[in-house]
């Protein structure tokens, strides 16, 4: 036994030698920066991530940059593309004299699918680049065509808030994963509330949450929507106090899903939508509500501003 031993240890002590001697050290050098090196890379500040809504000319813009002791002569920089799923990329960017930053503008193909995140990789090459940058001489970016398509302006009535003085005009979108989804931009600004006499000498309800979109769903010919939506107002101007503009059944008042089923998709003789005739539960978490009050979008091409008689904002 003990014999096995000094021989394995022997074998082993010659292969250790042999791997020795054919192990050759490497040297690597940090890579070196040429004096009028223009540094191009991308600024720091681009996001790396977009939604873009869709339509028949999607772009992106992305700010170039280069160090202003190069900048004297005008520049142009090719642009190597790394990944491309469906863009548009220009094969260089152009630095005017006297300037240090430029754009690249890239543009997303329009038979991108709504819903779809895409990817994309651009880069600068040496001898325009500075490694010991902090920002960086590759952009890896994503997109999202987001599936809310642009169906144009429509009018928001909201006779709890408006009060009868005004219509103001949101911009109306409809999913295009989900056709029985729309949403409107926030219609309560602040110069409407105004308008509608929410602040005066003696009182400022004006100053609750505002949210960027409010969500309505299409339920046979009910509309829906999530819980609540914001109004931008606060009950007697109270920090806390939000008016909210409650889905009825979401209120704890007797009779919320009856006063769900009263807000109802109105439609012409062919079947388009022309409003949505609404019927919210304006409510104050511990306080209490104003019950139900009437609010109306209407659709492209109808004129709830005239059928109404009420201007638009």
């Amino acid at each position: 036994m003990k014999l096995n031993k000094i021989i394995i240890a022997s074998i082993a002590a010659v292969l250790f030698l042999v791997s020795c001697d054919n192990w050759n050290d490497t040297e690597t050098l940090s890579p070196t920066v040429d004096a009028g090196c223009p540094a191009v890379r991308f600024a720091a500040t681009n996001p790396t991530s977009f939604e873009i809504s869709p339509s028949n000319d999607m772009s992106l813009t992305l700010t170039v940059l280069r160090d202003s002791s190069a900048m004297a002569s005008a520049l142009e920089v090719p642009v190597t593309i790394l990944r491309d799923s469906a863009f548009t990329i220009p094969k260089s960017v152009s630095f005017s004299a006297g300037s240090a930053r430029t754009t690249l503008l890239i543009k997303i193909n329009s038979s991108a699918i709504p819903g779809s995140t895409l990817t994309f990789a651009v880069k600068f090459d040496d001898p325009n680049i500075n490694p010991y940058k902090k920002e960086y001489a590759t952009y890896y970016g994503t997109v999202l065509v987001s599936p809310w398509v642009n169906m144009g302006k429509a009018q928001f009535y909201d006779d709890f808030v408006f009060a009868g003085m005004y219509v103001t005009e949101v911009t109306l979108e409809k999913n295009f994963l989900n056709p029985n989804s729309f949403r409107i931009s926030f219609p309560y600004s602040e110069d409407i509330l105004i308008a509608t006499e929410w602040k005066d000498a003696s009182s400022n309800w004006i100053g609750g949450a505002t949210q960027t979109n409010i969500v309505f769903t299409l339920n046979g010919s009910n509309v829906t929507w999530s819980k609540f939506w914001y109004t931008h107002l606060l009950y007697q101007g109270t920090t806390g106090q939000e008016i909210k503009a409650y889905l009825p059944s979401a209120v704890p008042v007797s009779g919320g899903k009856a006063g769900d089923n009263k807000s109802v998709v109105v439609k012409d003789g062919s079947g388009n939508i022309e409003y949505f005739d609404l019927f919210p539960y304006y409510w104050i978490d511990g306080v209490g509500g104003f019950g139900l009050n009437e609010v109306l979008v209407g659709f492209p091409g109808f004129d709830l501003s005239g059928e109404l008689d009420i201007p638009v904002f």
